[in-house]
């Protein structure tokens, strides 16, 4: 009896996993936004036109669990023509706006919720959108790897960019380090460890982050907590995450250093500590490109260099 009871209960578990994973959540976050957004497939672009001196198309892509509104305070039209991508599957952080449908979008070919999928959005809305051809990519985390592979998808498009990549993910920089030889141990010690994450995000989503968290992303102030307070709600569902998650690893597996001789001019950007990333990792990596790139680490950060010392990330761009 003890047995059968235990076998409901593991199926019970089961089972509501798998309803938090594909459960649709509802928009929870805003941000007033003067520009046009634009729906592209299953993802939203923002665009704002340029109202300053500077003759510059900025296209910024978020981290995981974030979205565009981690640039918002860092760039304004003043500085230049903003496109700020959204991650696939990820809400609009605006209630008040309804995308337009965008004439221009093509099918995309890659996965949805993947670094490939999501840079295809990238280059569609560089194509369609920006007016002029001094481009700055500015990929935070995740998106450092997206604007990595856009340049790997479509090198003579950014072949005159300025890069910066944020604290970003890397390739040969894996999440999970795997093991070679044993292909199905790896996705089994996945699986494990990804098991309770539904949980987690359904939790930290109803009843929001613990203080105490707040102590390893340091320094703290009031733009970067209000964001990092909602970031368990603008994904569309938790598969959503997962399936970044997943594509995150693989991505840096399958992926080589060869990728930074496609950036004409760049900057890596790593905090004085990173609770998020390998930061000696990173470090690691990104001291092995060329002449390039700029690696450059900060004082007094974290993970979230824009939101910590905005000053400085945004002096990058007018070098």
């Amino acid at each position: 009896m003890v047995i059968v009871s235990i076998v409901i209960f593991v199926i019970c578990i089961h089972f509501w996993r798998k309803h938090l994973l594909l459960k649709e959540t509802s928009v929870q976050n805003h941000e007033d936004f003067n520009g046009d957004l634009y729906q592209v497939g299953h993802s939203i672009v923002a665009h704002v036109k340029n109202t300053g001196p500077s003759d510059k198309t900025i296209i910024c892509m978020h981290g995981w669990l974030f979205d565009y509104r981690y640039f918002t305070q860092l760039y304004t039209a003043n500085d230049g023509e903003l496109i700020l991508i959204n991650s696939c599957d990820y809400h609009a952080a605006n209630k008040n706006i309804s995308p337009i449908k965008a004439t221009w979008q093509i099918e995309n070919s890659y996965d949805r919720d993947t670094i490939e999928h999501d840079a295809a959005v990238l280059i569609q809305a560089v194509k369609n959108l920006a007016s002029t051809d001094e481009l700055l990519l500015h990929g935070h985390s995740r998106g450092g790897a997206v604007v990595l592979e856009a340049i790997k998808q479509n090198q003579a498009l950014f072949k005159n960019a300025t890069v910066i990549l944020e604290a970003p993910v890397l390739p040969e920089a894996p999440l999970i380090k795997a093991n070679k030889r044993f292909k199905a141990f790896n996705e089994v010690i996945s699986y494990i460890i990804m098991y309770p994450f539904p949980f987690i995000v359904a939790w930290l989503s109803r009843f929001g982050i613990p203080d105490f968290a707040f102590k390893n992303v340091r320094p703290m102030n009031a733009r970067k907590k209000h964001l990092m307070l909602g970031m368990f709600n603008n994904h569309k569902n938790i598969k959503v995450l997962l399936n970044n998650f997943e594509n995150i690893n693989t991505w840096t597996l399958v992926n080589r250093v060869d990728l930074f001789d496609g950036i004409n001019k760049g900057y890596i950007l790593i905090g004085s500590q990173d609770a998020v990333l390998s930061r000696d990792l990173m470090l690691k990596v990104a001291n092995r490109s060329e002449n390039n790139i700029t690696v450059i680490e900060s004082n007094n950060s974290s993970h979230f260099l824009t939101l910590d010392i905005p000053e400085q990330v945004k002096s990058l761009k007018f070098e």
